[in-house]
């Protein structure tokens, strides 16, 4: 459950505490899930200003079969936005 705010990824060396640094220190096993060793396991990622669930494996055969049923699309995605205002007709 990411919260806003927090990168999922470290994208620059001076970003602060990420999602998969999280992950990393909770479950070390999803340090060697994934390809690239700064996803620590994660399938997807959210954005910085996005909230929410985020799918991570802590091995890699099981990061290979969750990232090739999201690349082939067979993974269904919900999203939902909370908005506060007036909108234009």
């Amino acid at each position: 459950d990411k919260p806003r705010g927090m990168n999922s990824i470290t994208l620059r060396h001076e970003d602060a505490l990420t999602l998969a640094d999280c992950l990393a220190a909770f479950a070390p096993a999803t340090q060697s899930a994934s390809k690239d060793a700064r996803e620590s396991g994660l399938v997807q990622r959210l954005d910085f200003y996005t909230s929410g669930a985020v799918l991570a494996a802590k091995s890699e055969e099981a990061w290979e079969l969750l990232h090739r049923a999201f690349t082939e699309g067979s993974v269904k995605k919900d999203y939902l936005a909370l908005v506060e205002g007036l909108f234009p007709k």
